[in-house]
């Protein structure tokens, strides 16, 4: 049998995580959190005389981060492919049921994640979304120092090496997609500081693109990047002091 060759070039570095990555992300940092109160729940130290409804409180904490817990692990499956048949089946809930229950909950999830993806200005009021990487990274540390013996060796960068990246034709539709919301978001006029980033990425992408083609394809890929360099230029113009 003849092998098919991967047609789909590897990820450029810094290149987004894709959408099923994402949920696999927010998923991580919310079983992270159940973990850590779970631990500190346990009785320990001295005897108490009483709890006096506090070990209740806790435990209806811990069970409302299990729940969002259960919620990204909804919208990691959709974005996985997963059909709502099979959400149904995994929760015990009935297919029409499960759907209404739950695809308001993941729309909102996928709107939220096209809002973080939007560039944002130095002086935007809104609470600044936490670094990707450094997140992925201390995570990797996380599963690192609470391995068990007995779990599987995943290596010192777990998390990074298991999280999907987008390939360089996929991140270019997310950076067009970007594009026009960044557009919408400004009455069809992006702020150039903003777009900057988008159109210097999209001439890093196609250039890389280019230098991996067939002959045949090379030259729509360099001029695409240079047009790109040129509008980059044009727009740094116009943030440039």
């Amino acid at each position: 049998m003849t092998e098919v060759p991967d047609v789909w070039p590897e990820p450029v570095d810094g290149a987004p995580l894709t959408t099923r990555g994402a949920a696999e992300l927010a998923f991580a940092v919310a079983v992270r959190e159940v973990s850590d109160v779970a631990r500190s729940l346990i009785p320990a130290g001295s005897v108490r005389d009483s709890y006096e409804g506090t070990l209740v409180a806790d435990a209806r904490r811990l069970h409302g981060l299990a729940a969002r817990a259960l919620a990204l692990a909804v919208a990691a499956e959709r974005a996985d492919g997963t059909t709502w048949a099979g959400v149904a089946a995994a929760t015990g809930e009935e297919p029409e049921r499960a759907r209404a229950h739950w695809e308001p909950l993941v729309q909102r999830w996928d709107a939220a994640m096209e809002q973080a993806a939007v560039p944002r200005v130095d002086d935007d009021p809104d609470d600044v979304p936490a670094p990707v990487e450094a997140t992925i990274a201390e995570l990797d540390g996380w599963v690192v120092r609470h391995r068990e013996p007995t779990d599987p060796d995943t290596g010192d960068r777990p998390l990074s090496d298991a999280l999907g990246r987008m390939d360089p034709h996929h991140e270019l539709l997310h950076l067009a997609a970007l594009r026009r919301r960044l557009a919408t978001l400004h009455d069809g006029s992006s702020p150039p500081a903003q777009l900057l980033g988008l159109v210097e990425r999209e001439a890093l992408l196609e250039e890389h693109l280019a230098a991996a083609a067939d002959p045949s394809d090379r030259a729509d890929h360099e001029q695409a990047a240079a047009k790109a360099r040129t509008v980059a230029a044009h727009l740094r113009t116009r943030t440039d002091p």
